[in-house]
């Protein structure tokens, strides 16, 4: 619940789990050791945080989540990546103060892990490996190797078991899982989402054939050859792995072979021996030409961190180390924390700049140091060091120089190859969803049979009017607002439009085309089919001509609609709270739409003007009711006067419409507010994008130093995050 904060979460959660014997203040007093067993003391009046609010980093969300389970100390716990989002020093100490907590009173854990550090592994005392579903060994973690051994495969001195143990089962390098989805198109296979995306990112000077050959020779350096015709998968269908996932964002990525490329966790949901490939494969793209890669990984094994040139330790914002990785042992050193024998070395400068568990790393030092201390020791030390001076003397003369800059990738192809990609694509995407537009019309249809059967054969009777101007009304409010049911699907989209945004693949404009020309063939079968339905069984005005109308009428209102979601969904993404938001406002429009309150009764001020002529619902209403009661005539109740009474006096009196214009002028106004709105979405998103980098920058807190991210001979890059 990311409106709550750590303490409230873990409370809350104890006094749903914990019995009634259990008084309050033991339940919190559960609950608050439960917080600093897993480090978290820091974040605890801190929000979990969502999309209104910013709050916890992934990795502490993941520990909140193991809060919660361990409060009840659970006779058998079941794991699956808990450590995903964690550096190596968290993971070890998460996972060892669970299995402290297993062993006071014999519980069992039953955890899967894809990068677990020598540390983490050394933990556990039962071991199954596992290749495409089937067992390669189970039993004592201890007796692991010398399976190995004896079947041929010995573990190299100074590796990681576990990494040499995953390496050698893994033959696709491709067995991870994790729930954390990347935000792809998840009804496309993998060929066609690195596909449509070359289209997008590759110039047009490049034939059709050419840009396939690149997708396909992507997709086999990050080892989805045998995924490729498998889609993505979402809620509705089952499709890759969390693994496999994050290979086709990365694949996505470098199509384009890009001269700089920032990777955030490149690595995660990936298997050791997956994550070396996918690194080395990288990193050997990046060599071939020159460029420079940025990543930021929490648990790199042994052999990744070998791969990288240099490395930047940070401990909360501060520079604990910045240089050559191969310096970085000698660093250590230097200060009194050299890295012991047979360990990772990435895991031993992160348990040690790791504050987080304070109290287990003072134990972990023999009680000498606590890791604030050290952290201040790391932080003074290298700024005074020679390492600092060079950085920042490069800096200094990069400054001075007068050569070319980098230019912030974007999209080669151009606007028109853009917007027909866009669409060909939207329109894949919106015919595989079942949710997109194929329940919407179910719901349609279902609504339409309910209004045509209780409005069937309405007839030309006196009561008729009333009749039909309600089932109009109906039509003209009630089934246009079902159009909102598509927009969580459009916030996914909108997910992916970000991404895909922030690389430059195209442009706001090529998006709205994109989703408008894709819509209409969807939009036109609701309106169609739905619309006969209830056209005919209500009996309104023959005439194939009226019946167009109706049906196009009825077409524009649901544009209208999305068009005025897509508005909502710029300012909020969240989809349930941009529900609320789109039922609000069309709610608003509706009650001042002419039918509940007739025109010159509504309040001219604010109701009347300009709101009346704000609100789609006049023009639709009034659309609707041109198009039906024009040429009819209708028997009077009252005796006097004409036996009969003519639509256009029903119009003018009962319903109070403007007839000095064409019920086409109604459906004109429509389409115009369609485009109205679209491109108030394209200036909104525009906006949005000036503005932001602005309140980020006034609102940010300085920095207590600046350090560059690139030095004179390297072309690579880690940074370790704490």
């Amino acid at each position: 619940m990311t409106t709550l904060t750590v303490r409230e979460a873990v409370y809350y959660s104890a006094q749903l789990q914990l019995p009634d014997s259990m008084s309050k203040y033991e339940k919190k007093e559960r609950a608050d050791a439960t917080i600093r067993e897993m480090g978290l003391q820091d974040a605890m009046d801190t929000r979990i945080g969502g999309w209104s609010v910013k709050g916890l980093s992934g990795g502490q969300k993941r520990r909140v989540s193991i809060c919660i389970e361990i409060l009840t100390r659970p006779k058998l716990l079941f794991l699956d990546e808990p450590t995903s989002g964690l550096d190596s020093a968290a993971s070890y100490h998460v996972m060892n103060r669970i299995i402290r907590l297993a062993q006071q009173d014999r519980r069992t854990i039953i955890a899967s892990i894809h990068q677990p550090s020598s540390e983490v592994f050394e933990l556990f005392q039962n071991l199954c490996l596992l290749s495409s579903g089937r067992t390669v060994y189970f039993g004592s973690t201890s007796a692991a190797n010398e399976f190995f051994v004896l079947n041929g495969f010995p573990c190299p001195d100074m590796r990681n078991p576990s990494d040499h143990y995953l390496r050698t089962v893994n033959k696709d390098f491709d067995t991870a899982y994790v729930t954390q989805d990347d935000t792809l198109m998840t009804t496309l296979t993998v060929r066609e989402a690195v596909y449509y995306s070359a289209q997008l990112q590759l110039p047009d000077s490049m034939s059709k054939y050419e840009k396939k050959e690149r997708a396909d020779a992507t997709i086999r350096e990050m080892g989805l050859q045998d995924a490729m015709d498998t889609r993505i998968g979402g809620w509705s269908v089952k499709g890759l792995s969390g693994g496999q996932k994050r290979r086709v964002s990365i694949c996505i990525e470098i199509l384009t072979r890009p001269k700089l490329l920032f990777l955030d966790e490149p690595t995660s949901g990936l298997d050791s021996a997956a994550s070396y490939h996918v690194m080395n494969r990288i990193i050997r793209l990046a060599q071939q030409d020159r460029r420079t890669i940025i990543a930021s990984i929490h648990q790199p094994s042994s052999e990744v961190f070998e791969l990288f040139q240099n490395l930047c330790l940070l401990s909360s914002g501060r520079t604990v180390y910045f240089g050559s990785t191969s310096a970085a042992n000698e660093f250590f050193v230097l200060n009194g924390f050299p890295c012991p024998a047979m360990r990772n070395p990435s895991d031993h400068y992160l348990r040690t700049v790791n504050k987080d568990f304070d109290a287990d790393i003072e134990q972990g030092l023999g009680g000498k140091i606590s890791a604030t201390e050290a952290i201040n020791i790391f932080v003074k030390s290298y700024k005074s060091s020679e390492a600092c001076q060079q950085v920042q003397q490069y800096v200094s003369e990069i400054c001075q120089q007068n050569g070319g800059t980098l230019n912030k990738k974007g999209s080669q192809a151009g606007f028109i190859t853009q917007c027909l990609v866009l669409t060909q694509r939207s329109f894949v995407n919106m015919y595989r969803d079942l949710g997109y537009y194929w329940l919407r019309l179910a719901i349609y249809i279902a609504l339409c049979l309910c209004v045509g059967t209780i409005f069937y054969d309405i007839g030309f009777t006196f009561g008729s009017i009333q009749a039909r101007g309600s089932m109009l009304m109906f039509v003209a409010a009630f089934l246009t607002f079902m159009a909102i049911g598509g927009f969580p699907s459009f916030v996914e989209d909108m997910k992916i439009f970000s991404r895909e945004r922030l690389n430059g693949h195209y442009g706001v404009a090529a998006f709205v085309v994109g989703n408008t020309f894709s819509s209409i063939p969807y939009l036109l079968i609701i309106s169609l089919i739905p619309g006969a339905i209830a056209y005919y069984l209500v009996g309104l005005q023959k005439g194939i001509d009226h019946f167009v109308f109706f049906a196009l009428l009825l077409f524009s209102c649901m544009m209208l609609v999305e068009s005025l979601m897509m508005i909502v969904a710029s300012v909020v993404p969240d989809f349930l709270m941009g529900i609320i938001t789109g039922a609000g406002i069309q709610g608003v429009m509706m009650l001042n739409g002419g039918f509940f309150r007739l025109p010159d009764d509504l309040p001219k001020p604010f109701w009347r003007y300009p709101m009346y002529y704000i609100a789609f619902h006049k023009y639709a209403n009034q659309g609707f009711y041109k198009n039906e009661f024009e040429g009819l005539t209708f028997p009077k109740e009252h005796e006097g006067g004409p036996p009969t009474i003519t639509g256009d006096e029903i119009l003018r009196n009962v319903w109070q419409v403007e007839l000095g214009y064409s019920k086409w002028v109604d459906v004109a106004i429509l389409f115009g507010m369609v485009v109205l709105y679209r491109l108030m979405f394209w200036g909104i998103i525009k906006f949005t994008e000036k503005v932001n980098p602005i309140i980020r920058g006034l609102t940010a807190v300085p920095p207590q130093q600046s350090i560059p991210i690139k030095d004179p001979s390297s072309t690579l890059l880690h940074e370790a995050r704490i």
